[in-house]
This record gives C-alpha cells, structure tokens and sequence, in this order.
C-alpha cells in the first residue's frame, strides 16, 4: 500500500515557510500558519515555536500514526468477522 505524501517547506519570506502537504503528486492542502527556519522562545508568551523542519517531522509522524490506525481497524473488521 503505497501512500506517497510529501510534506514539504515553501519559503514566505526570508527564513519564514508555509507547509505544503501533496498527496500522489497533488497538492491536497497548503497551510496558512508560518514558521521560521529555527526554532526560538517567544519573548512574550515564553512559548517554544517550531521551526518548519520539527513541524514537518510532527506532521509525518501524526500521518503515518492515522495511517497505521485505519489498516488495523480495516485489519480487525477483516479478522473480525470469520
């Protein structure tokens, strides 16, 4: 079961990304949030921001979890019902 995403970085500004997420050559969604190249602590809010390259990761694994999900519910229903 081939799934071919692609999560990738398109450059906003100078060291600011959006994220694109292409599923078998489409793009199937362009995200609206910005990250920077590195990640830094918000001065204000004391929050850690990710830099595109974490939150490209964070996005794969959530993916490829939601993916493992559906092929053991499909799984179970399969084995399930003999």
């Amino acid at each position: 079961m081939s799934k071919n995403i692609f999560i990738y970085p398109v450059v906003f500004a100078t060291k600011k990304y959006k994220i694109v997420i292409e599923r078998n050559g489409i793009i199937t969604k362009k995200g609206n949030e910005i990250y920077p190249q590195y990640s830094f602590i918000d001065k204000k809010t004391k929050e850690r921001i990710p830099s595109v390259y974490e939150k490209i990761h964070q996005l794969y694994e959530e993916l490829a979890f939601k993916i493992l999900s559906k092929i053991n519910n499909e799984n179970q229903t399969v084995y399930g019902n003999e």
